[in-house]
Order: C-alpha cells, then sequence, then structure tokens
C-alpha cells in the first residue's frame, strides 16, 4: 500500500529504562498507555488526545516498586491497569475516578506470601466485571481473578490445565460476547537460559476449560476475530542451532 506507520513519541527520558512492559487500549478519541519506569519504580499511565497529553503516576506517594508486566484497558472510557507489586510480590489493580487512581490488592499472596501477579493480562468480561489472568510463582500455574459485582471482592482461582507446573508466564487472555473467554500462555519444560516453551491455548466455553497447544509461545498476545476464532501472535524461539527464531500467529477455531 505504500503507507509508512506514523510514529509517536510517548515520552522522552535520558533513563533507558523508561517505558518497559507497555500496554495500551483505545477508546474513542483517548489513547491510553501504561508502562514500567523502572529509575523510579513506578506505573506511568498516558493518554494522548488529538493536540493533548496527560501524565500521571499510579502510585505517586509510595516507595514501592510496582508497575511490572502492566496490562491496560478501557471499560466505558475508563482506564483500568493490572501490575506486579514486585516489592510485595502482589497483584494489583488500579482504576482511575476522575483526578486520581483507585488501587487494591487483587491476589497477596495468602498466608505464605508467595509471589503473585506477574505476566498480568487484563479484560473486561462486561462493562462491570474485570478479569485478570496472572501466573502464580509459587505453584508455577495461571490464575484467573474475576470481580464480583455482588460481594465487592475478586474471586480467585487457579485455571485448570493439562499440564501443571511451569505454565502460565507470558500470558494474554481476551473475553468474547461475556461467556466465551480464551487464554494463551508458555509451557516452560526445562530451565532458563536454553529452557524450551510451548504455546498453550486454553478455552473456555462459559462451562469448561479445553487445553490445546502448539510450539512456541513466549510472549503471547491474544484476540477474538469473531465469536468462535481467535488468533494469537507469539514469538518462538529457536531450540537448536539449525532453527530460526521468529514470530508466529495461530488461528483457533472454537466452533
Amino acid at each position: 500500500m505504500g503507507n509508512t506507520p506514523e510514529i509517536l513519541t510517548l515520552a522522552d527520558n535520558e533513563s533507558d529504562d523508561f517505558g518497559q512492559y507497555c500496554s495500551h487500549d483505545i477508546s474513542g478519541y483517548a489513547y491510553g498507555f501504561a508502562f514500567y519506569e523502572a529509575s523510579e519504580g513506578n506505573l506511568v499511565y498516558q493518554v494522548y488526545y488529538t493536540d493533548t497529553m496527560g501524565t500521571s503516576r499510579v502510585e505517586p506517594d509510595t516507595n514501592y516498586d510496582v508497575g511490572q508486566y502492566c496490562s491496560l484497558e478501557f471499560s466505558s472510557g475508563v482506564p483500568a491497569i493490572s501490575y506486579y507489586d514486585k516489592s510485595h510480590y502482589w497483584l494489583k489493580f488500579a482504576k482511575y475516578n476522575g483526578s486520581t487512581w483507585d488501587v487494591e490488592v487483587v491476589d497477596d499472596g495468602g498466608e505464605d506470601e508467595d509471589a503473585v501477579g506477574r505476566y498480568t493480562s487484563l479484560s473486561y468480561k462486561s462493562s462491570s466485571v474485570p478479569t485478570i489472568a496472572y501466573y502464580n510463582d509459587s505453584d508455577g500455574d495461571p490464575w484467573l481473578a474475576i470481580w464480583n459485582t455482588s460481594t465487592s471482592e475478586w474471586d480467585r482461582d487457579v485455571i485448570p490445565t493439562a499440564t501443571q507446573g511451569n505454565f502460565g508466564e507470558f500470558m494474554s487472555h481476551d473475553w468474547i460476547g461475556g461467556t466465551k473467554a480464551g487464554f494463551s500462555f508458555g509451557l516452560r519444560i526445562s530451565t532458563p537460559p536454553t529452557s524450551t516453551v510451548y504455546l498453550r491455548f486454553i478455552y473456555y466455553d462459559g462451562e469448561n476449560y479445553t487445553d490445546l497447544g502448539s510450539p512456541g509461545g513466549r510472549n503471547t498476545s491474544l484476540v477474538w476475530e469473531d465469536a468462535d476464532t481467535c488468533w494469537i501472535s507469539h514469538w518462538y524461539l529457536r531450540t537448536s542451532p539449525e532453527q530460526d527464531s521468529h514470530v508466529r500467529c495461530a488461528r483457533f477455531d472454537a466452533s
């Protein structure tokens, strides 16, 4: 087509640690971006309109290291972000109230204070029901937190998989129609730095989870095309010198 992508510089910073774990979403004329500012250990949100840009830090008054593995999504025009609190090993959720961010702990690891909340993925089941898929370091499994509108609390549980352990990194998830959901993860079958990771796709039909999979699976991104078809892009890291590392796209038909 001959079109050149327009590159927008969100923010200039002298530090190389400004902008990690970037996530973005669009609502009307608002383009929202969330990312980690490692030099300050904070989560940064920027919103871009036609001729203006606003910037805020989600937890500016704490000394905690927060913001890694962030995931941004708008619901009814309101931005919300899931992210990892590295200081406490917690999963957190922040929602903008019009002037500041309302922050809450979604999972604190329980009595044993296990590390939870890396590789977060935020998606709304409906306009008032956010859900967060995330990795539980203690058991090596993917978990899902769903906001319960009746109790005003988060319901959390492990996502059933065919293989337990070392499963749930590099995740992404999305809902379609408020009932069906797709979850993409990486299954690690050996240890870094030579570990092999397989792409796993978990399909939820409203009642049951089905575990599917294929080779590759780092840095996954999942989106639904329609009620039955979803696409997952992912990084296929070579496992031998004869292979090439490349980006793949997997199509799953749930019909």
